[in-house]
Order: structure tokens, then sequence, then C-alpha cells
């Protein structure tokens, strides 16, 4: 009965004694409603789990208030519309029709090689060219996922006097390869065909 009295008696002040005798906050006290027939004891813990709730409470707004000060201070990048040209250039779509380009290589003799990343190389015969040919295609011998698949592509310095192509790829698993004899490596895998050197 005493300890009911003294909650009671407290109530008008803003802060109340628990079961113990401890103080605490009125906003902590509603659930004390239920449980003051049983005792002291578990007055005791729900007064003390309702500071806990309050500091986790206030630990988030604290978090979220700090969250919007400093989105506040970093700056925001601006919005980029499109880059305005120096005077004397403009902008035009030179090739299209590619999928996933990677690399572009010019020929001295004029022509412009493009490889995809699926493993297709395309070779237009000008700058001028609308549709390329298929220079050759290793899609079935790259593996094309996430980052991987047909990455470089080079011409040889003498490039068509010697005509070797060399290609950078991701292997596919599971693609069979081939052994070939060891004199006739480049004459068997020429991108242009048997009589390749």
């Amino acid at each position: 009965m005493d300890q009911q009295n003294s909650t009671i008696k407290n109530l008008d002040s803003g802060s109340a004694l628990n079961g113990n005798g401890h103080p605490c906050m009125l906003d902590q006290l509603q659930p004390l409603h239920l449980s003051q027939q049983t005792g002291g004891r578990k007055a005791t813990q729900m007064c003390s789990l309702g500071g806990r709730i309050r500091k986790v409470n206030i630990a988030i707004l604290m978090w979220v208030g700090i969250c919007a000060v400093l989105g506040c201070l970093v700056p925001t990048p601006p919005i980029v519309e499109g880059a305005t040209l120096p005077p004397g250039f403009s902008e035009s779509v030179v090739f299209s029709g590619l999928s996933n380009p990677t690399v572009v290589r010019f020929s001295p003799d004029g022509r412009v090689f493009v490889a995809e990343k699926s493993g297709l190389i395309k070779v237009f015969s000008s700058l001028s060219a609308t549709s390329p040919t298929v220079f050759h295609d290793l899609r079935k011998n790259v593996h094309n996922f996430w980052d991987r698949g047909l990455l470089g592509l080079e011409l040889h310095p003498d490039f068509p006097t010697v005509p070797d192509v060399y290609v950078l790829y991701t292997y596919a698993r599971g693609a069979r390869l081939k052994a070939w004899p060891c004199g006739s490596y480049r004459k068997q895998t020429s991108l242009f065909g048997e009589g390749g050197t």
C-alpha cells in the first residue's frame, strides 16, 4: 500500500517512485498500471524497460539528426545536361547498331575494327561506312558475363603488311581447346584464314 501511495503522491511533481523507491519518469509509468497488483519487483522491471526504450528512441533521433545535418553539408553534384563543345567542334554518330563495343582500332588502310564484348569482331571499310562485315566470330570461346568478355584488340604495328590481329578475352570454360602443331601455330590461328602468316 505504501508503494502505491508514494507513486500516486509524487505524480504531480513530474516524477514518481517505482516499487523499490527509485525515481521513474511519468512517461515510463504507463505500463505500471498493469503490474501494481503484483508488487514492486515487476514495477521496477517495467520502469527499467521503459527507460531502455526511451534511450533507444533518443539514440535513433540523434542519429537521424546527425545524418540530416551531414546530408545538408555534403554538396550535391550538379545535374549534367550535356557538354558544350568548344567552337569549331561538332558531335555526330559515326557507327550505330553495335552491341557493347569494347575496343576500336584504326588500320592504316582506312578500315576500322570494332570488338564487341560478346566476342564478335566487326570491320567497317571506312569512317563513312554504315554497315560492317563480320571479321571474326569468337563468341563460342568468349565467356561473356558481367565484366568478362572480349576486352582487348590490337593490330600488328605493320598491319596490313603483317596481317596479325591480337585479341584479349576471357576464355569460356567448357569450350574445346584445340591442340595445334608447334610449327603451324601462326598459320592455323590467323584471323585471315589458312593463307595468313
